[in-house]
């Protein structure tokens, strides 16, 4: 990101990636993700795949919010959702595959005949993956490589994960699973008329059109990123 380059611009780039989110702040990533970056691509075929209640819960009340814009909506109501839980429901879109909490290791080869069959030109977004690793222990991680092993290469991919959440060893592997890795930070000090600022940007990466920097960003009247 240059000193004038918007969110817009940088999610541009990541067309054809796979990216990863890491956060301290829950509000600003929807904005990114549902403001900029899933309108960007919504021209795509969209894949969702949803792992637990908790996060399939949060994610209707995240519609109910984003909906009110008609043409996010649109957008969100033609997503194939892939979901790891207990229930059918889901919060948006049509249900692709369910795959049970207890039929993990199933599930992953089931996911890995559906990675195969999606297009370069897809759109995949991983929502509540990171727990995957907290939950079944460390020896998932074979099968997860496994699993992004069946993404085709050229698939656009983005996936979230709030900071912290693995020790040092675990985190390094997991990132080697991805091209570019954006940070989402708050800041301690409010920007003026009491709005909060974030830090956005690039933390690594692997690809030299994509260069690691960051940006100061506020969220506007309209639900979006201005810079400032």
């Amino acid at each position: 990101m240059d000193v004038t380059e918007s969110i817009d611009e940088l999610v541009l780039k990541l067309e054809n990636l796979r990216t990863r989110i890491v956060y301290d702040s829950q509000y600003p990533t929807v904005t990114f993700i549902f403001y900029h970056f899933i309108p960007k691509f919504g021209f795509k075929d969209k894949y969702v795949l949803i792992f637990s209640e908790t996060v399939s819960r949060s994610l209707d009340k995240i519609y109910r919010s984003v909906s009110r814009n008609r043409d996010i909506a649109e957008v969100l109501d033609n997503v194939k959702v892939i979901k790891i839980g207990k229930s059918y429901e889901v919060p948006f879109g049509e249900l692709h595959e369910f795959i049970s909490y207890d039929d993990i290791e199933e599930g992953f080869v089931r996911m890995e005949q559906i990675f195969r069959k999606m297009k370069g030109n897809d759109l995949l977004l991983f929502f509540g993956m990171h727990l995957i690793p907290v939950i079944y222990g460390k020896e998932i991680l074979r099968g997860l490589m496994e699993l992004y092993d069946a993404i085709p290469k050229d698939i656009t991919l983005l996936s979230t994960c709030p900071e912290h959440i693995y020790d040092k060893n675990l985190e390094i592997i997991v990132r080697m699973f991805y091209d570019v890795i954006i940070r989402i930070k708050k800041e301690d000090e409010l920007f003026r008329f009491g709005r909060d600022a974030y830090l956005i940007g690039v933390e690594q990466s692997a690809i030299p059109e994509v260069k690691p920097r960051f940006g100061r960003y506020v969220i506007d009247s309209t639900g979006r990123f201005m810079r400032v």
